[in-house]
């Protein structure tokens, strides 16, 4: 590392794989190379699309064609421009695949050097909330790439990666040479340190070894031993946990049991007692911190009240797994639930490595899970519950959610949107292939010499702008 440059160094969960677009299977993978790619669209810290690569964007009354045009004058990290031809690559290679729109887009077409013209099947409401999510990063094309490298890691953001050192951890470098005063105290690395739950990057914190925790472990949040120097800031986030169930298992297929397990949770207890009184208790995916959002009718359907009464087998034993950094006490208090809800459960904890490898091979009964989520509810609720939703772990399956959620994609009326995502939690919290516990804060914590940082509500680190205008280390 260039010690005489200004540098920040940011702390995440451990079990990183791969910063490489299309291959994200943690968070942590995704606030990296967030700062290496760039989105074709991004938020604002009010949930707002705005431009990125893409400055602007013009739409049919139908729905069905949209223009987008490109910003002039950029470039890849390997000095590649950034024009029509090679957004249309991206598309094309992996964007319109990861997103699930090959099954909406007709063609796509250069109308001039900058700009493009996609045509779609039918409207899709959500075309633009994909393409601001991790989704729709951008890479140079890889007939750009110098034959033979094996590094394909070329995007166009301000960070470019500079080392990939010991332990997995990864160092970016800032892609160009600040000239302004002002700019001067901007970072010009960026380091990610693994660590391997809270309690550890909490530790390397106070010690002053990482001078960022995003996503900080909520039970901390209060911590009277932390050092004055550090800063405290967060905001409503698009993010749930929930207790994600295998609907094909042996003994979760029964409703009835789900149906258990759901009655048997204290959502607010679990909070108060275990995350500090930070969050609020989930009613379905769809977070207050997003638009979207409806507040529930607070009222027990009577046939899954009768459901529960007439289950006869609550000696049941279920396997149920969380991450090896999950809260400890949230665990135990959960786990504890249960057994008063006449459930045995086995709390078993995995590396998120392993955790993600028995998701997708169906190898479980039932996991703890969280997702950031995006301001348009279609990510969440097509990705995970839709019958053919590329993350339907729970394997859900039911003909009029399917419906609702397909109306929604081609409505671009937003209150109609509104209520037919209403009518879809109500269906998930009917059958239950998800238990929703609660929605967290969007939680940084950071260095008091540090500025030009702020949380988002879709959990994503935002490092361009960030200073520090005094060396450490």
């Amino acid at each position: 590392m260039k010690t005489n440059s200004p540098s920040i160094c940011v702390a995440v969960e451990s079990g990183l794989l791969s910063i490489y677009p299309g291959k994200f299977s943690t968070l942590s993978e995704i606030q990296i190379a967030r700062h290496i790619y760039e989105p074709l669209l991004d938020y604002s810290s009010a949930s707002i699309i705005k431009p990125r690569v893409i400055t602007s964007w013009k739409v049919t009354e139908r729905g069905k064609t949209w223009v987008f045009d490109i910003r002039k004058n950029s470039f890849f990290h390997n000095n590649v421009a950034i024009n029509a031809e090679s957004i249309i690559w991206n598309l094309k290679e992996h964007i319109i695949w990861l997103t699930g729109l090959f099954k909406h887009v007709k063609g796509i077409y250069k109308v001039s050097e900058y700009s493009i013209r996609v045509d779609l099947s039918s409207p899709f409401a959500s075309l633009l909330h994909w393409f601001a999510s991790p989704k729709a990063l951008i890479m140079a094309p890889y007939s750009s790439i110098a034959p033979g490298s094996e590094n394909k890691i070329v995007g166009s953001g301000p960070f470019k990666l500079y080392v990939i050192g010991e332990n997995g951890n990864y160092l970016l470098e800032r892609t160009r040479t600040v000239s302004k005063p002002e700019e001067k105290e901007l970072a010009a690395f960026l380091e990610f340190k693994e660590f391997r739950n809270g309690d550890e990057m909490w530790d390397a914190l106070k010690l002053g070894k990482v001078d960022i925790i995003y996503e900080c472990p909520y039970e901390y949040i209060s911590d009277p031993s932390i050092n004055p120097q550090f800063l405290r800031s967060f905001c409503g986030s698009l993010s749930v946990n929930m207790l994600f169930i295998n609907t094909f298992s042996k003994i979760l297929k029964d409703l009835s049991i789900r149906q258990l397990l759901l009655s048997s949770i204290d959502k607010q207890k679990l909070i108060n007692d275990t995350m500090g009184g930070v969050g609020l208790a989930s009613d379905g995916p769809i977070s207050p911190a997003s638009t979207f959002y409806s507040a529930p009718v607070h009222q027990r359907n009577n046939n899954i009240s009768t459901d529960v009464d007439r289950c006869t087998n609550k000696n049941v034993n279920i396997d149920i797994l969380a991450q090896s950094c999950y809260n400890r006490s949230f665990i135990k208090e959960l786990g504890d639930q249960f057994v008063q809800g006449g459930l045995q459960c086995n709390m078993i904890r995995l590396p998120i490595g392993n955790l993600i490898d028995r998701l997708r091979s169906g190898n479980f009964e039932a996991a703890l899970i969280g997702t950031a989520g995006m301001e348009d509810p279609d990510f969440l609720l097509y990705d995970f519950f839709h019958s053919s939703g590329c993350h339907n772990f729970s394997n859900f399956s039911n003909k009029e959610f399917d419906r609702i959620l397909e109306k929604a994609r081609r409505s671009m009326d937003f209150l109609k949107r509104k209520e037919l995502y209403r009518q879809a939690v109500q269906l998930l919290n009917t059958y239950v292939p998800a238990i929703f516990l609660r929605h967290g804060v969007s939680l940084l914590v950071y260095h008091n010499k540090i500025s030009g940082i702020e949380p988002y509500p879709d959990n994503f680190l935002r490092l361009e702008s960030a200073k520090w205008k005094q060396l450490t280390r």
